[in-house]
């Protein structure tokens, strides 16, 4: 333990060696992670072992999270396999994980073999399929998974599925599914403005963004820009169009955001 000394505080430190004394190993490993210390957690999660406890889903999900943000996807895959009876949501930290970082082929593996276990999978299954896909040919076949299974039309999949689409060229395809989609967040809208630019369709991508525009003068108006998650949205949508000047407005000091619905259809 003389090298963790270097790593934590006084505090830290006896907070773990007290969880260590009373055997109170699996909150031991929770807290190893607060100051990122991989030989920390490595040195816990041996004793972990060796002293019979074994990887319950809402642990291995909270450690597979952890080294995934960081970038460690082999200690984080080698956590999953340690798990006793992955659930869902352990596949979704996994496959999130691997979609951070553009590991399509991997996500896609663990999306079947979560499957084959006779797992079900959920909006944020898929989301972080179609987040993984680094190409059109991948993007289309993640899309038709989620039409098959009842998630292509939501705003948190398609959002995806729009931007995966304009990045690769094809906007006939991200118009589509920008189309299809339900229920237009401020996300969803966001891809298909950046979609428009990204692909040169300067007209298209001003006449949407104005859109957005006229729905903040409408939050103005009612006074939800004084909501905070209601501002952020606009916030995001202007800055990824490089619209930074419109993304700044007064309420309380601060930066804010709104949620966008469906835009209006043509006649």
């Amino acid at each position: 333990m003389k090298k963790l000394t270097q790593i934590l505080s006084r505090h830290e430190l006896s907070s773990i060696k007290a969880l260590l004394t009373q055997s109170l190993l699996p909150q031991a490993l929770k807290i190893s992670l607060s100051p990122h210390s991989p030989l920390l957690t490595d040195q816990i999660y041996s004793h972990f072992i060796k002293s019979g406890h074994s990887l319950d889903p809402i642990l291995s999900t909270t450690l597979i999270s952890h080294f995934s943000r960081h970038a460690d996807l082999s200690r984080a895959v080698s956590f999953f396999l340690d798990t006793q009876k992955s659930d869902t949501i352990t596949f979704n930290s996994l496959i999130s994980g691997f979609a951070r970082f553009g590991q399509t082929r991997p996500a896609f593996q663990l999306f079947n073999e979560l499957g084959r276990l006779g797992l079900k999978p959920d909006v944020f299954t898929l989301s972080g399929l179609v987040k993984s896909c680094e190409g059109l040919e991948e993007n289309v076949i993640a899309h038709g998974v989620c039409l098959r299974l009842g998630f292509g039309n939501g705003a948190f999949v398609a959002s995806g599925l729009i931007e995966n689409y304009a990045k690769s060229g094809d906007l006939v395809s991200a118009e589509k599914s920008f189309k299809e989609c339900l229920e237009v967040d401020h996300v969803a809208l966001t891809a298909m403005i950046c979609g428009y630019f990204w692909n040169g369709e300067f007209e298209k991508g001003e006449e949407m963004l104005s859109l957005g525009k006229q729905i903040q003068a409408v939050c103005q108006k009612e006074g939800l820009l004084e909501v905070v998650f209601v501002g952020n949205a606009l916030i995001s949508m202007y800055g990824k169009c490089g619209e930074m000047d419109d993304a700044r407005f007064e309420n309380g000091g601060g930066d804010v955001v709104v949620p966008i619905g469906h835009p209006p259809t043509k006649d």
